[in-house]
């Protein structure tokens, strides 16, 4: 899930770079993160394609990369959600981050646009991931795993853990032929509006799923699937 109605619109704006959001206050409440239930009657198709987009985002990643979806399935019906299920293993914490970016990044790549969150929006995800908050926003959930697998480690390096994850979702989804598959994926779900594991693993090519290994994604990309000798540019 992503932000709510309020500032679906504000999110749908082309920003390039690291500029936020023309009104960074949002952060501060939890209802400018959470597309509440049953809200699909109130949005026209206009409206739920590029929220087809960013749930479908985090399916095709998340299959790419291993996981699985859960038995509730790609929702844009009533949850807006993609049910995801995290193979175990300490990589796959790290994965999560870029499964949870690929969502807004896939919504931004509609218009050829990339919004990376400012410094202020992270310490704010950081800072209610070490208090403890059960926030729902993809970015807050990042910084929660990373904080949970991580606990010792200080803020700048949590940041740059989510940075280089970042990196890592955008590189996936800008990717001609993983954003044609998350736009086919998309265009079902505008059709059947619920859609389960094995109704998206069939729009994707076989020869990019990984048969149940992650590693082969992130090595045709360059990527170490070790993350400890991994470098952690400020990018």
């Amino acid at each position: 899930m992503t932000c709510g109605p309020s500032c679906c619109a504000r999110c749908r704006e082309p920003f390039a770079g690291d500029a936020p959001p023309p009104e960074p206050l949002a952060v501060e409440g939890e209802g400018a993160f959470t597309r509440k239930v049953n809200r699909a009657p109130q949005f026209a198709q206009a409206d739920l394609w590029p929220i087809a987009i960013h749930e479908s985002g985090h399916a095709v990643v998340a299959l790419l990369l291993g996981w699985a979806i859960g038995s509730r399935g790609v929702d844009i019906a009533q949850l807006f959600s993609a049910n995801l299920a995290r193979p175990p293993g300490a990589t796959f914490a790290y994965e999560h981050v870029a499964v949870l970016v690929a969502g807004h990044t896939a919504e931004r790549w509609l218009g050829r646009r990339i919004w990376r969150p400012e410094a202020p929006y992270l310490h704010f995800y950081l800072a209610a991931a070490r208090a403890g908050e059960a926030r729902t926003c993809d970015n807050c959930r990042a910084f929660a795993a990373l904080v949970q697998d991580r606990p010792d480690d200080d803020d700048e390096m949590v940041i740059a853990l989510y940075r280089h994850f970042e990196k890592r979702a955008i590189d996936l989804v800008t990717t001609p032929r993983i954003f044609s598959a998350i736009q086919e994926v998309a265009r079902e779900l505008m059709q059947r509006r619920v859609m389960q594991d094995d109704d998206v693993r069939r729009l994707i090519p076989p020869e990019m799923l990984p048969g149940g290994c992650h590693a082969p994604m992130w090595a045709s990309m360059g990527y170490s699937n070790d993350v400890s000798r991994v470098a952690l540019p400020r990018v």
